[in-house]
């Protein structure tokens, strides 16, 4: 009997498997080198800019003026999540300030620490103090007639929902909400640092602040595909309607720590917060 035919298509089948075993590795290895680009960290950028007004020469504060040649478009507060204004916060707001943006970064965490401890003495002093420094930070990069938006990562974009709701600043267009969860409040525990969402009688409903914002205003829901609070986003968007968009980042999780996909999904948000002004 001749074995030739069924060596032939032994050997052929073998290099079938190995063609297959061959894409597969490669295909893995895409997968997990994308995931590793999307995610990678940086260093940040310092503040680029030295107030002329002292008291706004604190370290929680950060300033990235527009870094375009035609005037500032538009005044952002960019509220970092509850550990600081991180590397990737400090990315996002130099990428807004190319879009031709005023950015005022805020360690909300280190913020928090110079207000009384007891409640409600801290939302009320909250207020007052944020308000006043939204008026002195915009007018220190001459953006006081512009658009503003305020907006946030994680604990900072439930402290903007918070500041949008109670403390509007004028010319307020929108709320950027960056991986928000469903809850939050004016002070951090430890079980915010384990992503826990907050509870108790201080606590606030963001859902509830959503639907309790200015008709006017329009709502930017950012989400990391693998954040951990997305199922809260039909119960977010069926209470924004047509006012809120919301945007997807791909392999991203809850931490946004890179700006390389996350950004140009960020600025997408950001002007279409902005196009209301055109309405």
């Amino acid at each position: 009997m001749n074995q030739r035919p069924l060596q032939n298509n032994n050997h052929r089948s073998i290099k079938r498997w190995a063609r297959v075993l061959l894409y597969a590795i490669g295909a893995v290895a895409a997968v997990m080198g994308t995931l590793r680009y999307v995610n990678y960290g940086s260093t940040g950028h310092p503040s680029a800019l030295e107030p002329m007004d002292t008291t706004l020469r604190q370290p929680w504060l950060y300033f990235y003026p527009s870094r375009t040649t035609a005037p500032a478009v538009g005044v952002i507060l960019l509220v970092g999540n509850d550990v600081a204004f991180r590397a990737p916060h400090q990315d996002l707001a130099w990428r807004l300030s190319g879009d031709g943006y005023g950015v005022i970064g805020l360690d909300v965490r280190q913020f928090l620490s110079t207000l009384p401890e007891g409640e409600p003495q801290r939302d009320s002093t909250f207020g007052v103090e944020i308000a006043k420094l939204m008026a002195c930070a915009r007018h220190e990069l001459h953006a006081d007639s512009l658009p503003m938006i305020v907006g946030g990562h994680s604990f900072g974009a439930e402290v903007a929902l918070w500041i949008a709701r109670y403390q509007p600043p004028p010319r307020l267009v929108g709320v950027l909400e960056l991986n928000i969860s469903g809850s939050g409040h004016l002070f951090i525990t430890a079980a915010d640092l384990l992503m826990s969402e907050a509870t108790g009688p201080d606590s606030f409903s963001t859902l509830t602040l959503t639907a309790q914002l200015d008709p006017q205003l329009r709502i930017a829901l950012v989400r990391g595909a693998n954040d951990p609070f997305r199922h809260h986003d039909p119960d977010f968007v069926r209470i924004g309607g047509a006012r809120l968009r919301r945007f997807e980042v791909p392999f991203a999780g809850h931490g946004l720590k890179s700006m390389i996909v996350a950004g140009p999904i960020i600025s997408k948000a950001v002007q279409f917060l902005m196009d209301s002004t055109t309405r």
